[in-house]
């Protein structure tokens, strides 16, 4: 794979090239999660024979039962992070961001923050719950009394659609991965979708380089990362108990790649791209009912 390009990097199974059993759970996850997109991870799981049906079966139960929304929600309102003012109208204009623009531009980073808070837990749950009882004990695995009543499922962020590569000019691409690179804790060849989306606006995407730099060259970006990942490890590991063992396990091969999955997208890329997303919804003004301080449009 180029790495300076926006295709999916990692093998990933396109949403409307997917049929039959595939289809049918890519539908379920995008209710479940309340996002007209399915992630990265899900399609890319969707790619080895067995796995998406497997890890889908195995954790829907946390989606069903409310369990997992209920976590979530108290997730996002644990996070602590960097908070970045909102921009005013005159540098919106500046960056010729329109107020369409801006609506958009909310609606995915909060269709996508939505999701990743959500599916952070639930994939380290099923790494905890793959790894076996022992791991979850050493993780702190504790009670859920009280939690875990169906809830009504989230309302759809309707959010924007990939750009087509062939129409991104490369210095657009090449700025993609390097705001990938801020608090990149792995190899750095997952390129975190959310700069795909982005690259709709490039001038927002422009405008999100110069509001992020900062908070990694100081640390507080890193800080934030850590305190996500240690906050959903503790979080995840309440789930695990409530997971299904789906009846048909999985063969080695595959079992191999799922872990690799959950190592790659759960420890590491959604973790990074938390707080990011967390700061630009705060610099935008998108961040009411998703347990972010509200912006002085929202007061």
């Amino acid at each position: 794979m180029n790495p300076r390009s926006l295709c999916d990097p990692v093998p990933a199974v396109l949403e409307d090239e997917a049929d039959g059993e595939i289809a049918s759970l890519f539908a379920d996850i995008r209710t479940h999660l309340g996002t007209s997109s399915v992630n990265l991870v899900w399609r890319h799981l969707a790619t080895f024979p067995g796995a998406l049906p497997w890890c889908w079966g195995a954790i829907a139960p946390l989606y069903r039962s409310g369990a997992l929304a209920a976590q979530a929600r108290d997730f996002r309102r644990s996070l602590q992070g960097p908070v970045l003012p909102e921009l005013p109208a005159e540098v919106r204009e500046v960056f010729d961001l329109n107020s369409e623009d801006i609506v958009r531009i909310r609606a995915t980073l909060r269709g996508y923050y939505a999701s990743c808070t959500t599916n952070i837990l639930s994939l380290n749950a099923l790494r905890l719950f793959m790894a076996g009882p022992a791991a979850a004990t050493r993780s702190g695995a504790g009670s859920l009394d009280g939690v875990g009543h169906p809830d009504e499922p989230p309302q759809i962020e309707t959010m924007a659609h990939f750009p087509d590569p062939a129409d991104v000019a490369p210095h657009v691409v090449d700025l993609a991965w390097r705001l990938n690179a801020l608090g990149e804790r792995g190899d750095g060849t997952i390129l975190a979708s959310l700069y795909r989306y982005l690259a709709n606006w490039p001038s927002f995407l422009g405008l999100s380089w110069t509001l992020l730099v900062p908070l990694a060259t100081d640390g507080r970006l890193q800080t934030a990362i850590s305190q996500c990942l240690a906050e959903a490890d503790s979080r995840s590991a309440q789930l695990v108990d409530r997971l299904a063992a789906p009846d048909l396990q999985p063969d080695g091969p595959t079992r191999e790649a799922i872990g690799m999955a959950l190592e790659d997208f759960g420890r590491n890329a959604i973790a990074k791209v938390i707080p990011i997303t967390r700061a630009l919804l705060t610099a935008v003004g998108g961040g009411g009912g998703l347990g972010l301080p509200p912006g002085p449009s929202q007061r």
